[in-house]
């Protein structure tokens, strides 16, 4: 497991303009964890994995996944 993030560091984080109690925690989670557990959650949807599914085929990008799957 990493070393947890210091109380330094976030409190740096917290003093930058914009960022928020939200923002810090998810910085938190990705660093402690490796990935976020909102995008994991969103990864997993049907409609994302034909979506990627659509995209592996040569010629077919974000775009023309999106529409075909639309």
């Amino acid at each position: 497991m990493r070393e947890l993030v210091s109380l330094r560091t976030l409190h740096a984080l917290r003093r930058v303009h914009g960022i928020g109690e939200a923002t810090v925690q998810k910085c938190v989670e990705l660093y402690r964890l490796g990935s976020l557990s909102r995008t994991e959650s969103l990864r997993a949807l049907p409609e994302q994995i034909a979506r990627e599914e659509l995209m592996r085929v040569w010629g077919i990008g974000l775009e023309t996944g999106q529409c075909a799957h639309s």
